[in-house]
């Protein structure tokens, strides 16, 4: 069921992971950017995004552009939860590729974990 529903919201997520990836910001500091790029938000299953786009579809019709906007930011949120636990946990790997905090370390994390923040409250 779970992968019909993908399916059936195939456009809305590959829009909601091309905002995810998106470089709208002016950013100026190179690791930021390094890590950015690393991560190359493409993976994962987007449940929260989905279930958001899923629950649009009940009551009075919802902007599609406005749902898109909303996973976008929950999606953001997501990952700045996880950069931030994979600290506490001393997770190595996420997503088969070294996590933030065993490539760089903690405090790159942190940092990177909190630039997300404010991020799920712009898309």
């Amino acid at each position: 069921m779970f992968a019909e529903l993908k399916e059936e919201f195939s456009d809305e997520l590959g829009l909601i992971k091309s905002r995810l990836n998106s470089r709208d910001l002016i950013i100026e500091n190179e690791l930021l950017l390094e890590v950015l790029d690393y991560l190359k938000i493409t993976g994962g299953d987007f449940f929260r995004a989905l279930l958001l786009l899923l629950t649009g579809q009940l009551g009075p019709k919802q902007s599609t552009t406005d749902l898109i906007k909303v996973a976008t930011g929950i999606e953001y949120l997501y990952l700045a939860t996880l950069i931030h636990s994979d600290i506490i946990d001393n997770t190595l790997l996420r997503r088969k590729q070294k996590s933030i905090n065993s490539k760089w370390n903690d405090n790159i994390s942190v940092v990177i974990g909190d630039f997300f923040l404010p991020a799920a409250y712009n898309k």
